[in-house]
This record gives C-alpha cells, sequence and structure tokens, in this order.
C-alpha cells in the first residue's frame, strides 16, 4: 500500500504537468472556468486537490466570480449540498457557485465521434473557455480503467450521447470488456476522442490507496496524462488471483454506492457450484441512482436495466451492511434472493452452517478497485 500523496506533490504536479503547459500559464487571460469533476460515485478527493487549483488560477489572475464547479454525473442522480460538501469542502462550496450535470437539458452538440456517439454536452462547460477536469483513474469493466475521458462522456454528455455510448459502443466493444482492458478499447478510445471533441484543457487524474488517499497524481493533457497513468494502474491495481473459493468476502469501500462492482472479482474467486459470496458495504444514502441501469419499479428501469430474477442456484449472495435497503442489489438480482445481515456474526453464521467441515475462504479487500491479474 502507497503512501498519501503530500500538499507539496500534488502542487508540484499541476505545477510540471504532462505533455502541456503549467496550469497557470494555460489560465492566463481566461474569462470564464469551469472545474468539472468526478461525483459521489467515486472516491477521489477533489476538495484536496481543487484548492490547489485554485491557488495556480488565483497566481494567473483569475478571481473568485469567474470560477464555477459542475458535477459530472453522467446519468447519475443529482447530488444535493451535503454530498457536495463532502467532495468539495466546505470553503468550495460557500465561495464558488457549484451545479450539478443534468443529462436530459441544457446540452449542445459540438461533434461526433469515429464510433457514431453524438458529442452533446453541458452548456455551462462549454461557455467557459478554460476547462478543467478533476478525477481518479481506476480498473472499470467496460473500459478497462476509468478517470480520463470519462469526465466528458459520460460525465457531461447528454442522455443520447450516453445511452448511445452504452449500447452501440458497448456492443461493439463486447472483446474488449474486463478489468484493465484499456489497450484496443472501443469505449475507451470513444471517450478519449469526446475529450478532444470537447476541448478538455487539462485534466488531473488520481491514483488511490486502499484507504482511498492519493498515492500517486497525473495532471496535464487530457490524453497524454491518462495514458500514463494507466501504464501506471496496470501494475498499481493488479492483486494475483485467488481461485476455487468456498466462500468470497468482497468489500467494496472504494465505491460502495455502486457495491455490485464489487461481483465481478468475487465470481472469480468462487467454485460456481457451491459458495457463498459476502458483499460488505457501508453507504446511508444507498445505492446511486442510475438513470440508464438501475430499476424504477419491480420489474422496469431506465433503458440499460434488465430484471434479473434469479442468480446462480449454488451460489448464496449476503450482503452485510448497517444501512440494508431493499433496492440496493437491483443491479444484479432481486433483493428477494440476497440475505441481508447487519452483522459479523450473523455473517459468520451463514458460513458455518454452509460448511460445517470448514472451507477456502478469501477476504478482498477492495473489489471495486482491485482487480485479478496473472
Amino acid at each position: 500500500d502507497k503512501k498519501p500523496l503530500t500538499d507539496s506533490e500534488i502542487v508540484s504536479s499541476l505545477r510540471n504537468p504532462i505533455g502541456t503547459e503549467p496550469l497557470r500559464e494555460l489560465a492566463r487571460g481566461s474569462k470564464e472556468v469551469a472545474i468539472i469533476f468526478d461525483d459521489f460515485t467515486r472516491i477521489t478527493p477533489v476538495g484536496e486537490i481543487a484548492l490547489h487549483i485554485l491557488d495556480e488560477l488565483h497566481a494567473a489572475g483569475v478571481v473568485d466570480d469567474q470560477v464555477r464547479f459542475i458535477c459530472a454525473l453522467g446519468a447519475h442522480g443529482a447530488h444535493d449540498m451535503n454530498m457536495l460538501r463532502k467532495k468539495l469542502g466546505d470553503d468550495i462550496v460557500r465561495n464558488y457557485p457549484v451545479y450539478n450535470h443534468n443529462c436530459y437539458e441544457n446540452c449542445t452538440q459540438v461533434g461526433v465521434t469515429s464510433q457514431g456517439t453524438p458529442i452533446k454536452l453541458n452548456n455551462e462547460y462549454l461557455n467557459c473557455d478554460l476547462r478543467i477536469g478533476i478525477g481518479g483513474i481506476s480498473p472499470h469493466v467496460q473500459t478497462g480503467f476509468g478517470g480520463g475521458g470519462k469526465i466528458i462522456l459520460p460525465g457531461i454528455s447528454h442522455i443520447d450521447a450516453i445511452t448511445y455510448f452504452h449500447t452501440v459502443v458497448e456492443e461493439r466493444n463486447a472483446e474488449h470488456l474486463g478489468l484493465g482492458n484499456y489497450k484496443g478499447n472501443l469505449m475507451n478510445k470513444d471517450f478519449s476522442e469526446a475529450v478532444v471533441i470537447g476541448k478538455l484543457d487539462f485534466k488531473v487524474d488520481a491514483i488511490f490507496n486502499l484507504q482511498g488517499d492519493i498515492c500517486k497524481l497525473f495532471a496535464g493533457d487530457p490524453t497524454v496524462e491518462y495514458l500514463e497513468g494507466c501504464s501506471y494502474a496496470i501494475d498499481h491495481y493488479a492483486t494475483p488471483p485467488s481461485v476455487g473459493n468456498d466462500v468470497a468476502i468482497v468489500n467494496a469501500y472504494g465505491k460502495a454506492n455502486e457495491m455490485a462492482i464489487a461481483g465481478l472479482i468475487a465470481l472469480s474467486c468462487i467454485k460456481i457450484e457451491k459458495a457463498i459470496v459476502v458483499f460488505v458495504y457501508n453507504a446511508p444514502e444507498g445505492q446511486i441512482t442510475h438513470y440508464l441501469f438501475r430499476s424504477f419499479g419491480k420489474r422496469y428501469g431506465g433503458k440499460r436495466y434488465q430484471y434479473k430474477e434469479k442468480f446462480l442456484e449454488s451460489i448464496k449472495l449476503v450482503v452485510f451492511t448497517e444501512y440494508p435497503d431493499r433496492t440496493s442489489t437491483d443491479w444484479f438480482v432481486d433483493p428477494r434472493e440476497v440475505e441481508f445481515v447487519t452483522t459479523w456474526d450473523d455473517v459468520l453464521k451463514i458460513i458455518s452452517d454452509a460448511f460445517p467441515d470448514g472451507g477456502k475462504a478469501v477476504v478482498v479487500p477492495d473489489g471495486t478497485m482491485q482487480y485479478f491479474r496473472a
């Protein structure tokens, strides 16, 4: 596990960017500045980075009234100020306007990618002449790694673009899906093109340790810094595989409000003929609203939602959380197929009842941030 970066190390990354001028040089003469940032589904401590970005902007002569923050929600639900304070800190919320991206309105088309995705972007962002993004790089099943241009597509895109990206492009990309598979990945290529079309000027991408601290930072030209970040991330997040387990206990710390992601690594750990998967997560706010993928009724939801009545009969699913809710597993199965428990003793009893003679178990510290690599 890596040590957290110091403030001086964060500042050094901003002042010595990859593939472009230092931020304060880019900012000189700017009239309006947009800082777009990843949302509550990502562990990025945006405020820690943003305060140093603001210092660089001020050094370039930019004043507070020229700056606004936009939460790059994609098709996720709007955040209230309690959530935004946790992402940005009190000082930023108090002194700068902070907006939620609305994927249904106030977007303008500025181009089309080679895959045919219509790049319709947030108007407030487009009205600014300096555009900065803050996010983080971590494994992602569809794009190999998140971060980079995902802040644009789907981050501040219209629902038409997001839907096309997650249907047409995703279907074409089937053979390249998988955690860490970013090379040759059409979805990754698509959002990287969106960055160029959308004219993002400067991107900051964090790498995280298991506590969610920033342990490495890549900043600069959005395309160049992202590729360098992925080259680092592919080793940083890699974990030797553990297979053939009777029990997989998988923590969803990094993306607790998208805990279904932890199921990807869990399924690769277990014996399919009989096993228990225990998801561990605490998200008082519940699972993030997703207008494309989640349910909005017992049998229906967004355009990409698929009702799943049953999971594999041979696998028992357990969710261990202090905040159980009956819609939290709609990502992957009807909640009636899941046993929700609120104490560790309950988890141990379920396991011992199923395997009275013992068995083989694996504990994954963060199934939303790690990936198996042989």
